[in-house]
């Protein structure tokens, strides 16, 4: 119980200046760097790795039957039904 509240207090403490920063800071964050604008460089596996996520996606989104059935026999083997 000490442990969570130790964590809750120290996180209100952090987002709180975050907040603070954003509402009545003086935007030093904001007007020390200037935004890049240079394309991010990816290896050809990042590339890969990056398709086949958008791929299974838009598959899942799709057609999303076949992962709900397959979620659902193992619910019904988990609970017996």
């Amino acid at each position: 119980m000490a442990v969570a509240l130790l964590g809750v207090v120290a996180s209100l403490y952090y987002y709180f200046g975050i907040i603070r920063e954003i509402f009545w800071g003086t935007g030093q964050w904001w007007t020390e760097k200037t935004p890049e604008t240079a394309a991010i460089k990816l290896a050809d596996s990042q590339v890969v790795v990056l398709m086949v996520c958008l791929l299974g996606m838009l598959a899942l989104g799709l057609y999303p039957q076949p992962v709900l059935e397959l979620a659902n026999a193992a619910v019904q083997g988990l609970f017996g039904k």
